[in-house]
C-alpha cells in the first residue's frame, strides 16, 4: 500500500526546508509536476503564498518547491535541482514580477540549473517532453499592461525572454496565468480582496495543470520539441438583425488591424450562413498562447469588444486542438 505524507501533516517542517510534497515523484501516477515559487520572502507574502498552498491542496501528487526557504544564501544545489527537473514533465515558474521579470532568486536558479550541456547544447535543446507553464501576479493592476498604458506593452511580450527559454530547452512553452493588482500599499485594507483573488488564480492554473496532465491533452498531436502547437478557436454568433451591418463593420477593421500588427496571428477567417446572414462563424488561428492573450490586450481588440458588446443574440466559443493544417497560399483571402 502506497504510504502519503498527508496534506497539512508537518507543513513548517517540510516548508523550512524549501519543499513541500504530499507524494514523492517516484510515486506519483501519471505527469509528474514540479511548481517553483520565485517569490523571495514566500511567508510574508499573499498572492504567492495563497497560490502555492491552493496548489498543494489541489494537487497533493506535486512537488512545491520554495526557492527563498531552499537557498536564503542563493547557492544553489545544481545536481539537486536537474534531478528535480529530470523527473517533472511539468514545470510551473510561479513568482511576482519585479521590474517586469521574476525575482533574483528565480533566475539565479534558471541560470545554475539551466546550464549548456544540461538543457541544451549546440544541436538543440535536451529536455523535449516536458511542459513549461508561467504563472505570475503584478502590483499593478491588469489594465495597465497593453500597448499605451502605463506599462506600455502587454504582459506577454515583458515573459517572451521566458518563452525563448523554454524553446531554447526543447521544453514546450504551455502558457501562462497572470493577475495584476496586488497592490503592496492597500494589502492590510483589501488582504481578503487580494487573497480571493489569488485562489481564483490558482484555480485557473490547477486547470491548466490538470489539462496538461489530462488523457485528452496526453492524446493530442505532439508538436516539435520547443514548438508550441498552434491555438485555434472556432466561434458561431448570432446578431441582432439591426445590428448587421455596424458588426461587420467593427469585425472587419478589428481582423485587418490584428493581421496588419500582429505577427503572432496566422489566420482570422469570418464567414455566414447561406440561410441567415445573421449568423456567423469565426475560425482564428494563433502561434501559440502567448499569442493569443497579445492578442486579447491590443487596443484594436479592446475597441471591437467595447463596439459589439450589444450587438449578437447568442455566442458559442468552441476549443479545439489541431489535427492537420494546410494552406496553398500565405496570402490573404478577400471576397
Amino acid at each position: 500500500m502506497r504510504k502519503h505524507i498527508l496534506p497539512g501533516l508537518f507543513p513548517e517542517l517540510l516548508l523550512s526546508c524549501g519543499v513541500l510534497s504530499a507524494v514523492s515523484p517516484a510515486q506519483a501516477e501519471g505527469p509528474r509536476v514540479l511548481v517553483v515559487s520565485g517569490h523571495p520572502d514566500s511567508k510574508n507574502s499573499i498572492a504567492t503564498k495563497t497560490i502555492m498552498e491552493e496548489i498543494g491542496r489541489a494537487l497533493p501528487g506535486a512537488e512545491l518547491l520554495y526557492l527563498d526557504t531552499a537557498y536564503p544564501d542563493f547557492k544553489i544545489d545544481t545536481d539537486k535541482e536537474r534531478q528535480r527537473v529530470r523527473d517533472a514533465d511539468i514545470i510551473v515558474l510561479q513568482y511576482p514580477i519585479y521590474w517586469y521579470t521574476p525575482p533574483a532568486i528565480m533566475k539565479r536558479w534558471q541560470e545554475e540549473v539551466f546550464a549548456f550541456g544540461f538543457a541544451h547544447d549546440a544541436k538543440g535543446g535536451l529536455l523535449g517532453g516536458k511542459k513549461l507553464v508561467l504563472s505570475m501576479t503584478s502590483g499593478a493592476p491588469e489594465s495597465h499592461y497593453h500597448l499605451g498604458g502605463r506599462m506600455n506593452y502587454p504582459m506577454e511580450m515583458f515573459q517572451i525572454p521566458l518563452q525563448q527559454f523554454a524553446n531554447l530547452c526543447g521544453m514546450d512553452f504551455a502558457g501562462m496565468v497572470y493577475t495584476g493588482g496586488y497592490n503592496l500599499g492597500r494589502r492590510e485594507t483589501e488582504r481578503d480582496k487580494q487573497m480571493e483573488q489569488a485562489k481564483a488564480h490558482a484555480r485557473k492554473l490547477v486547470e491548466k495543470i490538470r489539462e496538461l496532465a489530462g488523457t485528452a491533452a496526453a492524446n493530442e498531436p505532439a508538436a516539435p520539441a520547443g514548438q508550441a502547437m498552434p491555438l485555434v478557436r472556432m466561434a458561431y454568433i448570432e446578431l441582432k438583425p439591426e445590428m448587421r451591418e455596424a458588426f461587420l463593420a467593427a469585425v472587419t477593421e478589428n481582423m485587418r488591424e490584428s493581421l496588419k500588427k500582429e505577427p503572432g496571428v496566422l489566420a482570422l477567417y469570418c464567414v455566414v450562413a447561406k440561410d441567415n446572414p445573421n449568423k456567423l462563424t469565426f475560425f482564428e488561428m494563433y502561434k501559440d498562447d502567448t499569442a493569443y492573450e497579445v492578442h486579447r490586450n491590443m487596443p484594436h481588440f479592446k475597441k471591437y469588444i467595447e463596439t459589439t458588446k450589444d450587438m449578437a443574440v447568442s455566442k458559442e466559443l468552441v476549443e479545439t486542438a489541431p489535427v492537420e493544417l494546410r494552406d496553398q497560399h500565405n496570402t490573404p483571402h478577400e471576397y
